[in-house]
C-alpha cells in the first residue's frame, strides 16, 4: 500500500498544508495508532511472561521425575513423555502467540509509518546509524530485534522439549538391541550420534538467531508492501 493509496482510504486530505489541530482526524488516528502500539508491546511480554512461568513449572516438574528413582515410580518414562508433551505444546503455544502479538504490533506501527509524516515528520521511520559498519562490530549496540530474539529462544526450547520427548523413548527402545551382539559399541555410537547432532544443531540454531534477528532497514519505508483488509464485526442475536 502506497502512501497515497493509505490517504484516500482514511479520507486524509495532503493537498494543502493545513496544520494539525485543523486536521483533526488525522491527528486522532495518529494518537490512537501510537497508543495502542504501545499496548500491544505491553500485551507482548506479558504474555511472554505467563509463557516463560508455566514451561519453567514444567521443566521443574520434568527433572523432578527424571530425579526420582525407577524403584518408587515404575512408569517414570511415560510420566516423562507426558510431561514433555505438556512442555511442548505449551512453547509452541508461547511461540505462536509471541508472533501473533508481533503481528499486530507491526501493523500499528505500519499505521505509525504512514500517518507521521505530516505530524511529527518522518521521525518513527528516521534511524540514526553509523556511517562505518565497522565499527558496529565493536560497538555497544547493534540493530538487533529483541522480539525475533524472543522467537528463536522459544524455538529452542520447542527443539529442547523435542530431545527431552525423545529421551525416554531412545532409553526404551535401546534394551531391544541387547539381542545384538556388541551391545556395548553399538550403544556408545548411538550415544555419541545423538550427542553430535545435538551440538551442531545448537550452532546452527546460534547462527541462524544472529543472522536473522538484525533488524532490515528499507530504502523507502513509506510505500509498504502490504495490503489493506477491511475486518466485519457481526454481532449474534
Amino acid at each position: 500500500m502506497t502512501q497515497d493509496e493509505y490517504n484516500k482510504k482514511f479520507g486524509i486530505d495532503i493537498s494543502n498544508e493545513t496544520t494539525i489541530n485543523a486536521d483533526a482526524k488525522l491527528f486522532r488516528a495518529f494518537e490512537k495508532a501510537h497508543d495502542i502500539r504501545k499496548f500491544e508491546i505491553e500485551l507482548y511480554w506479558k504474555r511472554t511472561a505467563y509463557f516463560w512461568t508455566l514451561i519453567a513449572a514444567i521443566f521443574t516438574g520434568y527433572f523432578l521425575l527424571l530425579t526420582t528413582e525407577t524403584a518408587k515410580l515404575p512408569l517414570k518414562e511415560f510420566y516423562l513423555i507426558l510431561v514433555a508433551s505438556i512442555g511442548l505444546a505449551f512453547s509452541f503455544g508461547w511461540f505462536l502467540a509471541a508472533k501473533g502479538s508481533k503481528f499486530w504490533q507491526e501493523n500499528w506501527e505500519g499505521h505509525l509509518d504512514l500517518l507521521e509524516d505530516k505530524i511529527t515528520g518522518p521521525l518513527y521511520k528516521t534511524v540514526l546509524m553509523d556511517r562505518e559498519p565497522a565499527k558496529r562490530l565493536t560497538a555497544s549496540s547493534a540493530p538487533f530485534s529483541v522480539t525475533k530474539i524472543n522467537h528463536w529462544i522459544a524455538v529452542m526450547v520447542i527443539f529442547i522439549w523435542f530431545i527431552l520427548l525423545l529421551t525416554p523413548l531412545v532409553k526404551q527402545i535401546l534394551p531391544i538391541l541387547t539381542i545384538i551382539k556388541n551391545i556395548t559399541g553399538i550403544k556408545m555410537i548411538v550415544i555419541i550420534f545423538f550427542e553430535m547432532a545435538i551440538i551442531i544443531c545448537t550452532f546452527i540454531f546460534i547462527r541462524q538467531m544472529y543472522l536473522k534477528t538484525r533488524t532490515k532497514f528499507k530504502s523507502k519505508p513509506d510505500i509498504r508492501n502490504v495490503k489493506a483488509i477491511d475486518r466485519e464485526a457481526t454481532l449474534d442475536k
